[in-house]
């Protein structure tokens, strides 16, 4: 996943910060390492169509969870693979990866590169993946670079966003999160307001007389008000992380605030964890934003016969885990033509 379209400097920091942590997947929560399962085996059996030797560019590379697959699959069937991963965010894949070093190694892997521009002569490529990637682009005109880097016969598959998957589901809830925290409960504003106070009545020595202060009072009211709201919430949901992550920095800041040595530094423990929170709400949006619908999968494939390819009906992708089938997106293949005469 690389940050959005029309993107910004803050929105790539977003997800700097998201891959920063470690994720090698995009759905952190579903998954303890690299994708398995039926998900790997979707990338397989597209990695066994390929020739030997044959260049393979994952766009939106994030962490390099479809690269790695590649580059392991091309090992263990002695392919030959040269694996090249790209992404608009600052990413590092050697953090987050806990297999094989020659997996890791057999990976090009480059960050703050568009897929809209990319670094590469026409014709490179043989085969291009994306898992969450295309939709997060200019999408118009990353299909028509695509058009240029992918030689005539090469292949591509992307796993996209699909209005009902689970991860779709999944972050529409943890964007309501996001609404609770930050705009109906306003919490962060809240807990500012009295550990200002009780910086500067700690600074001015006058800490005792914060019991007797009405307006200390008030505003501690308001705070385990909004602290209840979103502790409710967290026992209701099954995703709770972003609000026991915002109380968990709330917690932490009083603590800071809480001995006699209480300082600004506890203001600044409460700012960077609202940053944080912001930056997963910010995430989210993008997420939500690169939904693929009905009526955006006819403009991708309308674009990609446009620049030469032939497309595949997409298909629904399921996954199984506990037991259920979800849904994890569409699939979509497409196939550079060998002449640039569009199909009839």
């Amino acid at each position: 996943m690389a940050a959005m379209s029309g993107h910004s400097k803050n929105a790539d920091e977003d997800w700097d910060a998201y891959w920063a942590h470690g994720f090698l997947t995009s759905c952190a929560n579903a998954f303890s390492g690299n994708y398995a399962g039926r998900i790997r085996a979707t990338w397989d059996a597209f990695f066994d169509e390929l020739p030997a030797g044959a260049r393979l560019l994952d766009i939106a590379t994030g962490n390099g969870a479809i690269a790695l697959l590649a580059s392991e699959y091309s090992l263990r069937n002695d392919k030959g693979f040269e694996v090249h991963g790209i992404d608009r965010a600052r990413i590092d894949p050697a953090s987050a990866w806990r297999g094989d070093e020659a997996v890791l190694q057999g990976v090009r892997f480059q960050g703050r590169i568009s897929a809209e521009r990319l670094p590469f002569d026409d014709g490179f490529f043989q085969a291009v993946t994306g898992q969450y990637a295309l939709e997060y682009t200019d999408y118009p005109a990353t299909i028509a670079e695509l058009g240029r880097v992918i030689s005539p016969g090469g292949s591509a598959r992307f796993v996209l966003h699909h209005p009902d998957s689970v991860v779709i589901n999944t972050s529409r809830e943890e964007h309501s999160h996001g609404q609770l925290l930050l705009h109906e409960t306003r919490i962060f504003d809240k807990a500012r307001a009295l550990l200002g106070r009780i910086v500067k009545a700690t600074e001015d020595g006058e800490r005792g007389a914060l019991a007797s202060d009405s307006e200390a009072q008030a505003e501690r009211d308001a705070l385990n008000q909004a602290a209840a709201r979103i502790s409710a919430a967290a026992e209701k949901t099954t995703e709770p992380d972003l609000l026991t992550t915002a109380l968990g920095h709330i917690s932490q800041a009083f603590k800071a605030a809480s001995g006699p040595s209480a300082s600004k530094n506890a203001l600044d423990a409460l700012s960077a964890g609202e940053k944080e929170v912001r930056a997963n709400l910010a995430r989210l949006e993008d997420l939500l934003n690169a939904v693929v619908d009905d009526s955006k999968m006819a403009k991708m494939r309308a674009l990609f016969e446009a620049a030469s390819f032939a497309t595949v009906d997409p298909v629904a992708l399921y996954f199984k885990n506990e037991n259920k089938e979800l849904l994890m997106g569409w699939q979509l293949d497409c196939r550079r033509r060998k002449s640039n005469k569009p199909a009839d």
